[in-house]
């Protein structure tokens, strides 16, 4: 969606997108970028999730990236799903390319649990992935898979907390706009609630709420846990609100708010 996106081809920020199926199930989905150039972006977008579909290129195999994101995911618990992705293109190898993923695997594992690796195939191109190399179908195999083996988000606590992972700017009213992934509680219209960062609390009022379906985002007069929203904040006058990526949106009484912590190198 950036013009250097556009220009290279590439994820450079993170990019939030919901999608709603027809049986009323709701999928968070976080693309994250897989150059290395982009860590910190990879980093604050695998804490926002518990699971991950490790995306190869069934003719190109595994890449530097691949490597970098899957040590991170695994350092974090996240569930895997592995799809070869492009199965469409002529002289794919997929029985080197998976092996090339299970040597991978056992590289940057955390415990023999991380081994048992789900296998998936298709062509994102023609919208669809199966459990079996069949050049046909629909994406409903993963998305079933998805709702198998990857588990829903639940409240780490029962008050309101968010971290902030990206930043944006209402065009309108140039105010900051905080998005993220709700781990806790809720968050209503209008509500007062509290930010904090480094240590300093301020409080502030919720103006307005989003949150993605497709590539929209649609306004909500509440957010949950599990949510990945915008929230728009207006700023009170005595004092600035310390709005930056890292920051935790709580509830206003709250004592031990969430803190953003990259993942130690192994």
């Amino acid at each position: 969606s950036k013009d250097q996106e556009k220009e290279r081809g590439i994820t450079i920020l993170a990019k939030n997108t919901a999608i709603v199926l027809k049986d009323g199930r709701r999928v968070n989905i976080v693309d994250t970028p897989g150059h290395l150039d982009f860590s910190g972006e990879v980093e604050r977008a695998l804490q926002m999730v518990e699971g991950f579909i490790l995306l190869v290129d069934a003719k190109e195999g595994v890449k530097p990236g691949t490597r970098y994101v899957l040590r991170k995911a695994l350092k974090l618990r996240l569930k895997p799903i592995v799809v070869l992705n492009k199965i469409d293109k002529d002289d794919t190898n997929l029985e080197a390319t998976e092996e090339a993923i299970q040597d991978l695997f056992l590289e940057v594992a955390e415990d023999d649990d991380q081994l048992d690796i789900f296998f998936m195939y298709g062509s994102g191109r023609d919208g669809y992935i199966n459990e079996t190399p069949i050049k046909e179908g629909s994406l409903e195999p993963l998305f079933n898979q998805i709702f198998s083996l990857i588990p829903p988000p639940k409240a780490s606590q029962e008050h309101l907390q968010m971290l902030v992972a990206q930043l944006d700017q209402d065009e309108t009213t140039g105010m900051r706009i905080a998005i993220g992934r709700i781990f806790g509680g809720s968050v209503k219209l209008n509500e007062k609630i509290a930010v904090v960062l480094q240590g300093k609390k301020v409080n502030a009022l919720v103006k307005a709420i989003k949150i993605y379906k497709g590539i929209e985002k649609v306004p909500s007069t509440e957010a949950k846990y599990g949510d990945l929203c915008c929230i728009t904040l207006q700023e009170p006058v005595e004092q600035k609100i310390p709005l930056e990526i890292g920051a935790t949106l709580c509830d206003e009484n709250v004592i031990n708010p969430l803190e953003y912590h990259p993942p130690d190198e192994p």
